[in-house]
Parts: C-alpha cells; structure tokens; sequence
C-alpha cells in the first residue's frame, strides 16, 4: 500500500502553450513512479522520488473539480497535459484509480485532454476518453485542428531487453506496440 497525501492543488498552469504537446495545464495525480527511468528528467526533482517513496494524491479529484470549475466559468478552456511529471498509469492505478478519476472530472468541465504514458492500461479509460473527445471545448485556434482527447504511448525501445535496463518498472514495449 502506498502513502496517500491530501494536495491543495493538482492543475499547474502553463505560461505558454507547449508547440509539441499543446498543454496548456498539467496534473500529476501521483508522486513518484514505479517505473524508475534510468533517463527520467524529474529525477531528483520534487516529483523525482524514487518507487519507495511513491505516494498517491488522494484529494486530487476533488482538488481538480474545485479548479476546473473556476476555469471552466471563466472559459478558460485548454488541453490537460496528464502525467508530464509522473506516469499516470502505474500498477498502483489499478486499485487506487486516482487517473480514471481525474478524467472523468476533466470530462465534466469539458477540458481536451493530453494523457501521456508508457502502459497500455491507459486503454481501461478508452471509455472516457472517447466521452471526452466528443465534448471538449477546444481552445479556439486548435478547433478542427485536432480531437478534444489526445493519447501519447512512449517507448525508448522496441528491444524488451534493453527496456528492462532503461525502464525496469515500465511494462514491456511489445504490449504498447500491440495496441
């Protein structure tokens, strides 16, 4: 079981849209990551803590309702980057389903969303992912441009053995190329 925490806030705004993954509010409903890159940017960071300090964000639901509804009344809609810091879809997401719900809260307010992962688990939430596509409120210059709900699977390696060395907590590339 790992440690929950209680957060006063979980969405982290953006000065300025990223080109690449046209985020412009982040949420990480965890602390920490199983997976333990060998290349991971966030390493030594605040949300850097190795897998034994792994901790789940409890409230982060709840938190992220209260701050999307105050967005949402201002229209100030943009795309959700979820994971950037943290990878959203832990073995540990399986019980806990702090992600799943996060995105229906994201669902709700009608915010695109941007889910950024290594796990197939991801597909559990093809559910909510298409609800979300389908109703989102995109950002005026992104409207017909792309879909309200967007999913990045990356992968340092198609080689299972060498992913083992990079990402030993992280499921094997050959399931995510499978999806």
């Amino acid at each position: 079981m790992i440690p929950k925490v209680r957060v006063k806030s979980v969405l982290n705004r953006h000065k300025r849209r990223d080109s690449w993954f046209l985020d412009d509010y982040s949420v990480n409903p965890y602390y920490g990551c199983q997976f333990a890159c060998t290349y991971c940017y966030t390493r030594g960071g605040r949300y850097g803590r190795e897998s034994h300090s792994l901790a789940a964000k409890a409230n982060a639901p709840e938190v992220l309702d209260r701050q999307l509804r105050r967005r949402a009344s201002k229209r100030e809609y943009g795309f959700i980057a979820l994971g950037t810091s943290t990878e959203p879809y832990m073995d540990v997401e399986r019980e806990l389903e702090i992600t799943r719900k996060v995105l229906n809260v994201i669902s709700y307010h009608r915010f695109p969303v941007h889910v950024l992962t290594k796990s197939t688990l991801v597909t559990r939430d093809s559910d909510l992912l298409a609800e979300i596509a389908g109703k989102a409120i995109l950002p005026p210059d992104l409207e017909g441009k792309v879909g309200g709900a967007l999913v990045t699977i990356s992968m340092s390696t198609v080689d299972d053995e060498l992913a083992r060395f990079l990402e030993p907590g992280a499921p094997p590339p050959q399931r995510g190329l499978r999806l």
